[in-house]
Formats: C-alpha cells, structure tokens, sequence
C-alpha cells in the first residue's frame, strides 16, 4: 500500500469520526421521559442487541427502570439476571417459557401478553413503555408479536407513554455514519426521541454477559450494527 493511499485512508478515517462526532452532539438531547420505565424484551440479550444507548442513558441518568422478558431458558434466564445486575436493573420479570416460547415457528398470544404486561404496569406504576416497532428491527415474529400486542396494552393502561425502536433499512442498520447523518435530519420531530453512546465498550460488555449468544457473527454485529450506538425512539401513544 503506497503512501498515498495510506494518508487518504488516515483522513477518511478523521472526517468518518468527526462526522459521526458531530451529529452524536446534534441530536443528542435531555429525555423527556416519564419513569418508571419497563422495557418489554422478546429474548434475553435484546438488551444488548438493540436497546444499549437507551438503557446506558437511563442508568447514567438515575432514571429507574425496569425489564420484562417474555421468553427464555434456564441458561439464558441466569444470563439475562446477570445482564440486569450490570444495568443496576433490580426490577425484571421473567415469563413462563412454555407461555411464551422461542422461535420464527411461534406465535404468541397477544391478550395473555397485554394481560400479563398490565398487570405489571399497574403493580410497578409503570409510566413509560420502550420496546420494538411493528418491523422488529430484526423482523423476528416475536419482536413482532410484542408491537402487535401494544394496542390492548394501552386498553387496559392509557397513562403509559409508550415509544418503540425504530427499524432501519439494511444500509443505516450497518453504517452508523450514514444513520448518523440521516438522523441529524430528523432530530426535530417532537415525536422521536435519540439516545447515543458514544463508546462500544459499554455494549460490548453487554453482550459478553451473554456466554451462549456470543457467537463470531456477533462480534461484526457488534462493531458495524447502528443499534449498539444510537436509538431512535418513535412514540407510539
């Protein structure tokens, strides 16, 4: 590799992270959010996958939340206690597995979801519930299953706030640069919220939590997914 390009790599690299730098401060911003907070999560590691910059944010901010997993295992239940301990997450919840089991072949009821997340939101006086879009952002039928199951949850609880995770494209999933620069053009809907962080070693802390899940493709995941660096979070009511 020729000099040249050597210097043309380096100040690519310095414009990227200036970019990137710049509109982290642009759209980042005090939440107006209501707490107690309750994340509802289809698998033990959504926190690490997707939710990092908004849980990082809340913890960071003293803002009490809370975390309700719909399915899991014995391996993954043990991961997921741990993951919350690192939160300072003392309020979780877990479900029956066999209520709510794992896999693109199922698909969960979506009253006995809104019955059981009801229940908790009005034990914990939840005021605020962040989970997935109608997309799923991954667009696994669970993540799915959960959205689906937000209109009877704001039925039985019309106090919560609730505000989902925006699903992107392939190319702004995997380039946070380029999500970076498109979020800076949406920053001003008063009806979207943006939670950044600014350092990867607190998401990939996250996920080595996770023994069972962290498989090689994670690590990629990892250092190019948009999700471990920035949340853009639509109100849903």
């Amino acid at each position: 590799m020729s000099s040249t390009t050597i210097i043309i790599c380096v100040i690519l690299a310095i414009i990227i992270i200036l970019i990137e730098s710049w509109c982290h401060k642009a759209v980042k911003k005090q939440l107006k959010i209501r707490d107690p907070v309750l994340f509802l999560f289809a698998h033990a590691d959504d926190d690490a996958m997707f939710f990092i910059p908004t849980i990082e944010y809340l913890k960071q901010n003293l803002i009490p939340f809370g975390m309700f997993l719909f399915s899991s295992n014995p391996i993954r239940k043990k991961e997921f206690e741990n993951a919350a301990k690192f939160h300072k997450c003392e309020n979780i919840t877990i479900c029956d597995p066999t209520k709510y089991p794992d896999g693109f072949e199922y698909h969960w009821d979506i009253m006995e979801m809104a019955k059981d997340v009801a229940e908790l939101i009005q034990k914990e006086n939840i005021q605020t519930i962040i989970t997935f879009d109608k997309k799923g952002v991954s667009g696994h039928p669970n993540h799915i299953n959960i959205n689906a199951a937000l209109p009877m949850i704001h039925t039985f609880c019309p106090h919560v706030s609730i505000y989902t995770l925006k699903s992107k494209n392939i190319i702004r999933k995997y380039s946070h640069t380029i999500d970076c620069i498109c979020s800076f053009f949406e920053k001003d809907d008063e009806h979207t919220l943006f939670t950044v962080l600014d350092s990867n070693e607190y998401a990939t802390s996250s996920m080595k939590l996770y023994p069972s899940q962290f498989v090689w493709f994670r690590h990629i995941y990892l250092a190019f997914s948009t999700y471990t660096k920035l949340n853009q979070l639509v109100e849903y009511y």
